[in-house]
């Protein structure tokens, strides 16, 4: 009963009623596409950045990340890499050496890091071939070749097939040096431009680090099984060393970007207000045209409860109406554009390039606006629920 009077009573105004679920549904579709936008945009940098740098987990030694060192390695990276590749999520495994050196070309020096990847494994986690701008990947392995980051090659001045002589302290305690040819200019970015790329083989004679490496990289199906997939392989590898998702190797960066969705509250919480005013104003009006009839109600022995509970039902009833349609209309407006995307211009920013957005179908999606426009709905609808509540037949009386 107390159902039907709020329902029939929400309908006495039709336009404003209608008005106000339109506004209600309009916000919810506003909010669950900036979510979906946000989310969706987060999820193509993340998975740019990892595959381009990270992968979506790496294997180290202890305490590598934090404090790099030639020394920390791990040793039977085969058996190891065999034991990653046996788990279900997990695409590809390869492994890297990292150090640094100076490189000379003519009368020209300039300092690089190294970074050491694997002939063959290394396109199974990464981008970098594909970030090659003029030349070729590895002719084979053990070649002694390299892939020069735009800014060194200016520096050094150096072309396709130039030979630069590297030099580096070597794992057994020796000065290292020798000749690589440059088979690659990689494009210019963040994480290239004072980067130089050897083939493994080739490194680990170099800095008598044979069969031994500073990290495992893994590339998943998806970014985001990284932390279950790192604390089931933690089982699997030896003491001292230490698996951890992408988020750990990278802190600053998650940082950065659970700051960055920090900010996007805002513009939920501004948007639930909105929302929550128009809810006011409604049925705020409907309750002082009805002042009189509350009092009437009151005179005639319905009790407080009642007349509270049917100011509340109706802020649902409206709450509900608007939540309803805003899930119709956001459902189809995301599904679009998590298909078609929303193209631009390509820009490049850290190292990372994008040229489209995608919007998610993620339940976090949807629940978000329907938290925010319910709880607002809810607060809203108390104030006019109990003033109800405490009108005094006579002072109802005279109302009108």
């Amino acid at each position: 009963m107390l159902f039907k009077i709020s329902f029939r009573n929400l309908f006495r105004q039709k336009r404003r009623t209608f008005l106000t679920v339109f506004m209600m549904i309009l916000g919810f579709t506003l909010m669950s596409f900036s979510v979906a936008l946000s989310e969706g945009g987060y999820g193509i940098i993340i998975q740019s950045f990892t595959n381009a740098k990270t992968g979506h987990i790496q294997i180290y030694k202890e305490n590598f990340i934090d404090v790099p060192n030639l020394y920390k390695t791990i040793n039977n990276i085969e058996n190891l890499i065999e034991k990653v590749k046996k788990k279900k999520a997990v695409v590809g495994v390869a492994p890297r050496i990292l150090s640094g050196g100076l490189l000379s070309f003519k009368e020209t020096s300039v300092g690089a890091a190294i970074t050491a990847v694997d002939f063959n494994k290394e396109k199974e986690v990464s981008t970098l071939e594909k970030r090659i701008d003029r030349g070729r990947w590895f002719k084979s392995s053990g070649s002694y070749e390299v892939l020069v980051g735009k800014n060194i090659a200016s520096i050094l001045e150096v072309e396709l097939g130039s030979k630069i002589a590297i030099i580096s302290q070597g794992a057994d305690g020796s000065i290292s040096n020798d000749y690589f040819t440059v088979s690659a200019i990689l494009k210019k970015n963040a994480f290239d431009d004072f980067q130089i790329y050897m083939d493994f083989k080739s490194a680990g004679e170099f800095l008598a680090l044979e069969g031994r490496a500073h990290k495992l990289v893994i590339l998943l199906d998806d970014y985001e099984k990284s932390k279950m997939v790192a604390k089931t392989l933690q089982n699997d590898v030896p003491d001292k060393v230490t698996v951890a998702p992408w988020f750990e190797v990278e802190k600053e960066f998650y940082k950065g970007m659970q700051a960055d969705k920090q900010g996007n509250s805002i513009l939920y919480i501004i948007i639930g207000i909105v929302v929550a005013i128009g809810v006011l104003n409604t049925i705020l009006m409907s309750f002082l045209e009805r002042k009189r009839e509350f009092g009437i109600l009151k005179a005639i022995g319905t009790s407080p409860r009642n007349i509270f509970g049917q100011i509340m039902v109706e802020a649902m009833l409206l709450c509900s109406l608007g939540i309803f349609g805003g899930l119709i209309c956001s459902y189809f407006l995301n599904w679009y554009f998590s298909i078609h995307g929303i193209k631009f211009e390509e820009i490049e920013f850290g190292g990372i390039v994008l040229n489209e957005m995608m919007t998610t179908l993620q339940p976090l999606v949807f629940i978000i606006p329907t938290a925010i426009i319910f709880f607002s709905t809810l607060l809203v609808g108390l104030y006019p629920a109990i003033m109800a509540a405490r009108v005094t037949p006579v002072e109802a009386m005279r109302a009108n």
